[in-house]
């Protein structure tokens, strides 16, 4: 049978990971307006154009985890697809799409029309980022049939355990922390202790996952980064810290574990996987493995994994799965949809 051609988008609320036979590409999901080049817009990649980085503002597509500016979407959605980056054929592409946990209807009927109508793509699959780190898991770990995905993002940093090809919904739980709100707080304390820098979001976004790096630059003057590399991520942990009432990432696991069938739970604690770009943070892993350990009846073995990348395992999970026999039959055709038109996705689409 001839290879399809397949492209991966998984659609954050911060960056666009776009995988394909070339690779994964990381791109903002966003348009970047500056306040020093005569309030000039750049649309996503196109802030590498940029150059002064202080000051910009963002137009984001996601308020609060979910698409609600399809105009700012579009936008990036047309330039991740043009000459610039993909240079695609949508007529001759089939193409994976993510979405969020628990997306509104109104959301999803948007993107079927968006991907059907107006690209015409040859057929789509539309998806959690969560269900493809879990493919890639399982293509990593043919042995085991099920894991538990720690999706650390940019709004929310969700839990969810998979079985044999299907997430637990009932064991699914959300944490209402993710990568925005570490960078606000960052920028809340250096300008509380050093300098102003609460329009600074970009800089900062920047230096909060530096590693490192305990210095950075914006007009003219020096923020050194210190106690912060600490206090800042800690808030995965313990986001009382800083005032919301929730679990942290440990304590999670375990309360997801705990919901889901007695006879998982020692293959969900030796199977848990870490993905994300809030997961970036240095000894991430292994502040995870030792505070879920110290949760856990002494029995259970405990395991964490990560990859070297862990906000693109959800897009290598695509592409591995696209490859995979029977891939096709989860794909809905342009031709499927043209026939039925929302109702064939409603049928489609149903919990994958």
């Amino acid at each position: 049978m001839e290879k399809q051609n397949t492209v991966v988008l998984d659609i954050g609320a911060c960056n666009l990971k776009i995988g394909t036979d070339d690779g994964i590409r990381n791109i903002p999901n966003c348009i970047f307006k500056s306040k020093m080049e005569r309030r000039k817009s750049f649309i996503s990649g196109q802030i590498d154009s940029c150059k002064d980085h202080s000051g910009l503002f963002y137009l984001l597509p996601f308020q609060k985890g979910y698409l609600v500016n399809w105009d700012v979407q579009k936008q990036v959605w047309d330039y991740a697809f043009g000459k610039d980056v993909l240079n695609l054929k949508p007529a001759d592409t089939s193409i994976i799409l993510t979405e969020p946990h628990f997306n509104f209807p109104t959301i999803q009927e948007a993107m079927n029309e968006i991907f059907f109508e107006e690209y015409e793509f040859q057929s789509i699959l539309r998806t959690n980022a969560t269900t493809l780190s879990y493919r890639k898991y399982e293509e990593e770990f043919p042995l085991e049939n099920c894991c538990i995905i720690v999706d650390a993002g940019y709004s929310f940093t969700h839990i969810v355990p998979y079985h044999a090809g299907k997430k637990i919904t009932s064991a699914l739980c959300r944490i209402d922390v993710g990568g925005k709100l570490l960078t606000n707080h960052l920028k809340e304390i250096i300008s509380y202790r050093q300098l102003q820098v609460m329009d600074e979001t970009y800089v900062m976004n920047q230096k909060k996952g530096a590693g490192s790096e305990k210095s950075s630059k914006t007009q003219e003057q020096t923020i050194r980064l210190a106690g912060e590399r600490i206090s800042v991520p800690e808030v995965l942990f313990h986001p009382s810290d800083i005032g919301i009432p929730q679990m942290g990432i440990p304590e999670a696991i375990v309360h997801s574990i705990e919901k889901c069938p007695e006879e998982l739970r020692p293959h969900m604690y030796r199977n848990i996987v870490l993905t994300g770009g809030s997961c970036n943070f240095k000894n991430s892993k292994e502040r995870v493995e030792r505070e879920v350990r110290s949760l856990t009846p002494s029995l259970y073995k405990v395991r964490v994994t990560m990859s070297d990348r862990p906000q693109e395992y959800a897009c290598a999970g695509g592409l591995a799965w696209s490859t995979a026999d029977h891939f096709r039959e989860h794909l809905l055709t342009l031709e499927e949809y043209q026939e039925a038109g929302q109702s064939a996705c409603q049928r489609q689409f149903i919990d994958i």
